[in-house]
Parts: C-alpha cells; sequence; structure tokens
C-alpha cells in the first residue's frame, strides 16, 4: 500500500508471508573420506560446505518512507532537504534449535533491519548521509560438526556518506565515504560470549572526477 504526499514524496507499508519448502545454508561437516597428498587417508577433516535445507518461513512487515521538504512548500536552501527510511520486521523459522535451547532463525535473515538517509539535492549539489543497521543473524550451523552450535553474528550498524557538485553540466566532482564508525563485524558459537571471530573494516574514503563528452 501506498500513498503520494507529493511530487516526490511517499508513505508505504507492506507485509509478506514466504513458504520454503527447502533452501541452501552454510553448515560444516567433518569427512572421513579426504586423503593427504600421499593418496593415504589418515584423519578426519572439517570442511565449510553447502547443505540442502529443511525449508521453513518467512513472514513480517515492512515500512518505508520518502519525504521532501520541497512538497511541503519549503522554499530556498531548506527545500533541497529529505529523507528517505525503511524499517523491516522478518520473522524467520527453520525449525532447528542451537544448543541452548533457541530456535534457529532462516540463515542470513535479521529479525530487524532498519535503513535510513538525510539527503539534500539542490544548486547542482547532491549530498546523502545514510546509516543502515541490522539485529543479530544466523551465519551457519552445526559449525564442527557438532549438531546444533550455530554461528551467529552480532548487530551491525554502519555509517555512509557522499558528496558531488556538477560544476559544468558535463562535469562534475565527488567524493565518498564508507564506514564511517568504523564498524567491526562480530560473530560468536551460539552464547554470546563464545566469541568466534572479528572482521575489522576500516574507513574508506574515495574522491574523483566525472566528465560526459
Amino acid at each position: 500500500m501506498e500513498y503520494y504526499t507529493g511530487r516526490s514524496s511517499l508513505v508505504a507499508l507492506g507485509a509478506f508471508y514466504i513458504s520454503v519448502d527447502s533452501f541452501i545454508t552454510t553448515t560444516t561437516e567433518i569427512r572421513n573420506d579426504i586423503p593427504d597428498n600421499d593418496g593415504v587417508i589418515r584423519r578426519p577433516v572439517v570442511t565449510n560446505t553447502l547443505a540442502q535445507g529443511e525449508g521453513g518461513t518467512l513472514k513480517g512487515i515492512e515500512a518505508s518512507a520518502r519525504q521532501s521538504l520541497a512538497d511541503y512548500g519549503v522554499n530556498g536552501f531548506l527545500g533541497g532537504f529529505g529523507v528517505d527510511a525503511n524499517y523491516t520486521l522478518s520473522l524467520g523459522d527453520a525449525g532447528q534449535i542451537d544448543l541452548a535451547g533457541n530456535r534457529m532463525p532462516f540463515q542470513d535473515n535479521s529479525k530487524h533491519q532498519v535503513n535510513a538517509a538525510l539527503w539534500f539535492e539542490k544548486y547542482g549539489l547532491q549530498t546523502r548521509v545514510a546509516y543502515n543497521f541490522r539485529s543479530k543473524r544466523l551465519a551457519s550451523s552445526n559449525y564442527g560438526g557438532i549438531q546444533g552450535l550455530a554461528q551467529y553474528q552480532e548487530p551491525t550498524h554502519y555509517l555512509d556518506a557522499s558528496i558531488s557538485y556538477d560544476v559544468t553540466p558535463q562535469f562534475s566532482i565527488y567524493g565518498q565515504a564508507s564506514n564511517l564508525t568504523g564498524e567491526t563485524e562480530r560473530y560468536y558459537l551460539t552464547w554470546q560470549d563464545q566469541v568466534f571471530n572479528e572482521n575489522i573494516y576500516e574507513r574508506r574514503f574515495i574522491a574523483g572526477v566525472r566528465a560526459k563528452f
């Protein structure tokens, strides 16, 4: 359902229900049939692989909005501002239980997801600051070949920004900044104090020019 509040502004609300018979999951298996380089099988080998999941359901709601101040009669410099925002509630059940007795969600699905951006577009200048959040997600199940030992990713928050200016209709300069808060992705095994690993991402900055011929 959508409702337009102006030429470039709207609010929308939707609901979804998805039933999946089976899906691909990331899992860990212990193989006893992998030989060493000399062709002799000496030991079990832990392998990360894809497996066919048992299926499940996904259901939830999504709300979004895009609002421009110009659509509400704001003129001048302030009329160039606007905001985009959306929120998704996604409830997934894959029918599995982890070692802590909790039901595992759909793999790679977060219960809560939020995206919001403040933007300005006027006088040849375009700027945007964007925030993204997702709650914890199931990264893989049965880690190390142990049934129910689930690998989870902790909630993440990202803040990005971009700016560009049209010097002429054919020539523009721009800049982009990613992960301004220096977010780190952290993983744990079933219990949050059972730390697994971290992916550390630095802040990244890009600047450049664009030309049309």
